[in-house]
């Protein structure tokens, strides 16, 4: 169970992420404006989605301390490995748009 929960967490931050990357170009071609707002939306969505992930595993992992614990500190590396990159992509494509 431990490890289903943890390759779900991976593979979620993979798809929220490229559906962020993905909104982001389509925002960035056809309106430009929109950009801080889809930002803060896929924040947003992106964060409820790993709410929602995190209450399940640890609904799954009830009783069981040890295995808790360790999903919920795989589950903070991912999220926060997951900000950094958002953090470093959003960062260089703005100054790419800030060149142009």
């Amino acid at each position: 169970m431990m490890t289903v929960l943890i390759v779900l967490t991976i593979v979620l931050h993979c798809i929220l992420t490229t559906g962020t990357v993905l909104v982001w170009m389509s925002a960035k071609k056809s309106a430009p404006e929109m950009l801080p707002k889809v930002f803060f939306l896929s924040m947003g969505v992106r964060l409820f989605a790993s709410i929602i992930l995190f209450a399940v595993g640890v609904y799954l992992l009830r009783g069981d301390m040890e295995p808790m614990k360790l999903f919920t500190v795989v589950f903070i590396a991912a999220y926060l490995l997951m900000l950094l990159f958002d953090t470093a992509f959003f960062y260089w494509s703005s100054q790419l748009l800030n060149k142009k």
